[in-house]
């Protein structure tokens, strides 16, 4: 939260420099308590939580060294009654918002229960394993752009220049657009090794190059609609964006993975092919939303969220 805070004031080095720290730790502890106590595979999931409480603790010196990031917003102490009044504002925002996200996330979680009962479920799991791997590294990529994008958009919005916006919401697509093309061509071309790196088997290295092969396009329309969605977070836009994930993943998506896994015996590449699938249906729904979006009419509906 903290860290959303500081992030709609578009106070970002502080942010880097602590998760370069943070991560810093992870690595530290994971291969110390991984491979040099009898903890093993404990030990490396024990240095991930150390990481995460280290995050918060790291913020405490920063804003010793830096207060008047706190009290341009708080030099007043807490009002809790005015606090209490924006609740209903602030759940209207933020359930959408969340719901966006886990939709997301339980479509993938779905997609590896489903790779858990396909036939040789071993090695069907462990390549389900390395495109996770492989997708959520990227992914991470996407958010920067997106999370940029949505402070962009809303600042923008917040301040009445309904055109800078809409050109803010061009340039994050354009640039996403282009840095997954130069990352699906990675997937793509690197398909026979990436796969190398996180398992030994055979048979799984097998699988996981295919089933890479097969999603790497859909890399390009993964940004794409990680970018879309921050601008639709600026734009106040969430549940629109939540409805459309919806029917996207669980009505399009997950039944079409089904279908071409269990009665083409596609296998893995089904599964992932018709997320590709949900995923596409989902960017092109909001692409095409956004485009027909009314930017004046959205930064008056953004003064008045302001004005409450």
């Amino acid at each position: 939260m903290v860290r959303k805070v500081l992030q709609a004031q578009n106070i970002m080095r502080p942010l880097v420099m602590i998760a370069i720290v943070g991560n810093i730790i992870n690595v530290i502890t994971g291969y110390y308590l991984g491979y040099h106590t009898s903890m093993g595979f404990h030990g490396i999931a024990l240095s991930r939580t150390l990481g995460n409480i280290v995050l918060p603790l790291l913020l405490l010196p920063y804003f010793a060294c830096n207060p008047t990031h706190l009290t341009q917003w708080w030099s007043e102490g807490w009002n809790l009654r005015e606090a209490a009044d924006h609740v209903g504002l602030f759940l209207r925002l933020g359930v959408p918002g969340m719901l966006m996200l886990v939709m997301e996330w339980w479509a993938y979680e779905m997609l590896a229960l489903m790779a858990g009962v396909l036939p040789d479920s071993v090695v069907a799991v462990s390549a389900q394993a390395v495109l996770m791997n492989v997708v959520s590294m990227l992914f991470m990529v996407f958010l920067g752009i997106s999370v940029a994008g949505n402070i962009r958009v809303g600042n923008c919005l917040g301040a009445n220049q309904p055109r800078r916006a809409r050109l803010v919401s061009r340039m994050v697509l354009s640039l996403v657009f282009f840095v997954s093309t130069i990352m699906a061509l990675g997937v793509f071309f690197l398909h026979d090794w990436i796969p190398t790196l996180l398992v030994n088997d055979a048979v799984s290295i097998e699988q996981a190059s295919h089933a890479l092969m097969v999603w790497a396009p859909f890399e390009i329309i993964e940004g794409l609609n990680c970018v879309t969605q921050g601008v639709y977070r600026g734009c106040g836009k969430q549940d629109l964006a939540a409805k459309t994930n919806a029917i996207a993943y669980y009505i399009v998506g997950i039944p079409i993975a089904a279908f071409l896994a269990f009665q083409l015996d596609f296998g893995i590449e089904g599964l992932w092919l018709g997320f590709g699938a949900g995923l596409s249906v989902s960017v092109v729904t909001l692409l095409y939303i956004l485009k027909r979006s009314c930017w004046q009419q959205l930064a008056r509906e953004a003064r008045e969220r302001t004005a409450q």
